[in-house]
């Protein structure tokens, strides 16, 4: 980001076995333009809109970016290697293979989920870009904004996920999110709640792998209804 950006209250790398989880930068304002410029993906989250320009783009990583903190913040979910990008999950009796995201090209920075080689340039694009270190979503755990009225004697944190289409099914948000609620304990946090639309039944079902409770529809945050779920620490 700028050289006036101000230095990030704290960092932390997240990692599971198959991912690593970092703060945002400007080498990521192309991949979260390509995740929610896409309508499956923002349908569930806020107000449904896509976002159309690279500004919003790079309004939407500073401004998650500028969310980190000891015990919060919206990280970038990355795959670690190539090899561990099979994933664990079944369809049936056989493994689901996970199609990787948009790879980098090495030669102009475009963007492309090309596998003959980039569209832009024409440069063949390497494997190794294309796989390690394949961007897949956002995870994020924060302070949540109550609806108007709401007074509470203290701030409720929640943790979310959001996903490139590629990586669904493959079982990364349940793993990041695990990530994330290992970090909340370790942090000394009593609790985190998560908040879907009601018709969100995969958000729903990560929610339950992870051991969330089920506490029914609320209009306790974000001024709308929605379906909570709670996880005591």
């Amino acid at each position: 980001m700028s050289s006036a950006e101000p230095e990030l209250a704290a960092t932390p790398v997240l990692l599971t076995q198959r991912l690593r989880l970092r703060a945002p930068d400007e080498e990521d304002v192309e991949f979260a333009l390509d995740v929610y410029s896409r309508h499956e993906v923002v349908r569930y989250i806020g107000t449904g809109e896509v976002q159309t320009t690279r500004e919003q783009a790079c309004y939407r990583i500073a401004r998650y970016r500028s969310q980190f903190g000891p015990a919060a913040g919206v990280w970038l979910i990355e795959q670690r290697d190539a090899r561990l990008g099979r994933a664990k999950t079944r369809v049936g009796s056989e493994p689901s293979e996970t199609r990787l995201g948009p790879a980098k090209c090495g030669a102009c920075g475009a963007m492309s989920e090309a596998t003959e080689g980039c569209p832009q340039c024409g440069q063949a694009i390497e494997q190794s870009e294309r796989t390690n270190g394949a961007r897949v979503g956002f995870a994020l755990m924060k302070p949540i904004p109550f609806s108007e009225g709401v007074e509470a004697e203290q701030q409720d944190i929640e943790i979310g996920w959001h996903l490139h289409p590629s990586a669904w099914g493959s079982g990364f948000a349940s793993e990041a999110a695990q990530a994330l609620v290992d970090h909340a304990r370790a942090q000394g946090l009593g609790q985190l709640v998560a908040v879907t639309h009601a018709e969100n039944a995969a958000s729903q079902a990560v929610a339950r792998r992870l051991g969330m409770r089920y506490r029914g529809s609320t209009d306790r945050y974000y001024n709308t209804a929605c379906e909570l779920f709670t996880l005591d620490l």
